[in-house]
C-alpha cells in the first residue's frame, strides 16, 4: 500500500508557478562588504587569515567599502544546538532506527519542545542576520580552520597552528552559521597554503539575495 506523499511532487503552495530562471542582478554601486578573519572563538590559521585580509585589501582597492565586521549580538554559541535540534528532528524520520537512536543520542533531540525551542534559536539567529544585512552587502569570512588536513578518523582533532581543535569545529564551524539561518554563500578560492593547497572564503549575502551575490562574487578578484 502507498505511503501518502511518498513518490510524489508536492504542489506549489497556493498555487504558486515554479520560479524561473533569471539572469545576474545589476552590478551593485559601491558594495558594502564586512569581513572578518575569524569569529565565535575557533581559531584560523595564520594563512588563511592573511589572505582573507589580502582580498579585503584588494576588494578595497576596487572601490568597494570594506570594514573588518560581525553581526552584533549574534549568540554564536548558539549556532550548533540550534542545528543538532532541527536536523536531527526533522531527518530522524527518514534514518533507520539505529542511526535515528544515535542521532538522537548525540543531539539530544528526545521531545518536540526541544525542537520548538532549536527554531526559537534559529529565528533570533536570522533577526541577527537580517539587520546586519540591512547595513552590509555581503559578509566575507573563512570557510575553514585550515586548508585541505591529511585523512583521519572522525573524531580526531586537527591542528590549527599548534592548537587543537575539535574535528567537527574545524571543518563545519564556519559553514553551520549559514545552513541555519538560510543566507546564501559563494565559496571564493582566494589563495594557496604554503604547501599548494586551495585556501577559499565564504561570501555571504542577505537571504533571498542569491543573484546579488552571484554578481558581486563574479566580480571578486581570484
Amino acid at each position: 500500500m502507498p505511503v501518502p506523499g511518498r513518490g510524489r511532487r508536492r504542489p506549489p503552495v497556493g498555487g504558486a508557478a515554479r520560479p524561473q530562471p533569471r539572469h545576474l542582478a545589476a552590478p551593485l554601486h559601491d558594495p558594502r562588504i564586512a569581513w572578518a578573519d575569524g569569529f565565535g572563538g575557533v581559531p584560523v590559521s595564520a594563512e588563511i587569515r592573511a589572505a582573507l585580509e589580502g582580498l579585503a585589501g584588494q576588494l578595497a582597492e576596487m572601490g568597494c567599502q570594506v570594514e573588518r565586521r560581525d553581526p552584533p549580538g549574534l549568540d554564536f554559541a548558539a549556532v550548533t544546538p540550534a542545528f543538532r535540534a532541527v536536523a536531527g528532528f526533522e531527518a530522524s524520520p527518514l534514518l533507520p532506527r539505529r542511526i535515528e537512536f544515535l542521532v538522537r543520542l548525540q543531539t539530544r533531540v528526545t521531545a518536540g519542545d526541544a525542537y520548538v525551542q532549536g527554531l526559537n534559536h534559529r529565528d533570533a539567529l536570522i533577526a541577527r542576520m537580517e539587520q546586519f544585512f540591512v547595513d552590509w552587502d555581503a559578509w566575507l569570512c573563512p570557510a575553514a580552520t585550515v586548508s585541505a588536513f591529511s585523512h583521519r578518523k572522525p573524531g580526531v582533532p586537527i591542528e590549527v597552528d599548534g592548537q587543537r581543535v575539535a574535528y567537527g569545529a574545524a571543518g563545519s564551524h564556519y559553514t553551520t552559521i549559514f545552513t541555519v539561518t538560510g543566507n546564501p554563500v559563494v565559496t571564493l578560492p582566494i589563495a594557496q597554503s604554503s604547501e599548494g593547497l586551495p585556501i577559499g572564503a565564504q561570501l555571504a549575502g542577505r537571504r533571498r539575495g542569491d543573484m546579488e551575490l552571484l554578481n558581486l562574487a563574479a566580480r571578486s578578484p581570484r
